[in-house]
């Protein structure tokens, strides 16, 4: 789909990834900042789990009422669905770019980044179409009161098209992760995680608001994110560094 295992395979057999662990002592002698980049991408990781983790945002959500952290608890499962598609397809496409890039086929880049979203929003669409066509049915089974399902299917449609936003933005940021450009990929990041837990905030503790649009958070985050992403793919020369 991507690209034909023969390509690959004539890649890996006419390119040098042996690993030489005296030239390596001797890179880290030289130059002890060598590993910058994998301890910056480690760092872009932590940072994620300090300020995204789901206690952070149900902390600041509780502070608004019962109804609203129920309702936060109950879509974060339906969030989780977008993580099983996207996971795997931000390695993938950290993967793939790498090698293209070492291979010298930067021509084929749009078209394997294009067809890798595709593959990403359809898997995305396929599992959480629910939250978009028929909330209120999904919410049902959790809700006795037509206040907490009304809270409920107005929240699970802004889920959803946090989840179509989060299949394209992360594609966006793995591809300048997987360039080799970590230092702008922690910058994008570290924004749009400074962002999000400001709007959080001002959302439930500053001016609290209804759960639905509390929610409207993972769109600040996710859209900062892939507006990062974009501007650094269109403006810098990402695809000429040596990987």
């Amino acid at each position: 789909f991507f690209s034909s295992p023969s390509s690959f395979s004539t890649f890996s057999s006419s390119s040098t990834f042996s690993f030489d662990a005296s030239a390596a002592s001797a890179a880290a002698a030289a130059n002890p900042l060598h590993v910058e980049g994998p301890v910056r991408t480690a760092l872009v990781h932590a940072c994620e789990q300090i300020l995204l983790k789901p206690s952070m945002f149900f902390f600041f959500v509780e502070q608004v009422g019962v109804l609203e952290l129920k309702v936060s608890h109950i879509a974060r499962n339906f969030f989780m669905l977008a993580f099983v598609v996207s996971q795997g397809i931000q390695q993938t496409t950290r993967t793939y770019i790498s090698t293209l890039l070492g291979a010298g086929r930067q021509r084929e880049l749009g078209t394997v980044m294009f067809r890798l979203w595709v593959v990403n929003f359809c898997g995305v669409t396929l599992l959480a179409h629910g939250g978009l066509l028929y909330p209120s049915w999904l919410a049902a089974p959790f809700f006795d009161d037509p206040v907490g399902l009304d809270a409920a299917a107005k929240t699970l449609p802004i889920i959803f098209i946090a989840m179509w936003l989060y299949s394209g933005s992360s594609v966006l940021l793995s591809t300048v992760q997987g360039s080799g450009h970590t230092r702008p990929a922690l910058v994008i990041e570290l924004i749009a995680l400074v962002a999000y837990t400001a709007v959080t905030v001002q959302l439930t503790l500053i001016d609290p608001q209804p759960v639905w649009r509390i929610w409207l958070v993972e769109l600040v985050y996710f859209g900062l994110m892939g507006l990062g992403a974009s501007l650094f793919l269109s403006r810098w020369d990402w695809q000429s560094k040596a990987l």
